[in-house]
């Protein structure tokens, strides 16, 4: 389990932005904190998508955007680029001429994921 400030660190986004995406029900980690003291837990295997969140949110992305395409992602293992569209379906390459959106490189999220595992 990864903890809180590690994850932001391998994510690219601050401890405070991590913590505000969590509060709003934009990321939820593998184990929550339980009152004062307690700290919040994440999986390496949730690295990439917080990655993911990292970077819409770096482009622009509203809450809502960040949200939506968190409940859509699936496997990313299993894609070369992500297209989230402007409601935050993440969606195959393939809608890249035909919808508004954000296109996301997935190379660039999951060696962070390996490197923590490895």
């Amino acid at each position: 389990m990864i903890s809180a400030p590690t994850m932001a660190r391998a994510a690219g986004c601050s401890y405070r932005q991590l913590d505000h995406w969590v509060r709003n029900g934009i990321l939820v980690p593998a184990v929550g904190a339980h009152g004062s003291g307690t700290q919040r837990r994440w999986s390496a295997a949730q690295v990439p998508l917080v990655r993911l969140v990292t970077r819409l949110s770096a482009l622009g992305a509203p809450a809502t955007v960040l949200r939506r395409a968190v409940e859509t992602a699936g496997d990313l293992d299993a894609r070369t680029f992500l297209f989230v569209t402007l409601d935050g379906t993440v969606t195959a390459p393939d809608d890249f001429a035909v919808a508004e959106g954000y296109v996301v490189d997935v190379e660039a999220i999951m060696p962070v994921q390996r490197e923590l595992v490895a």
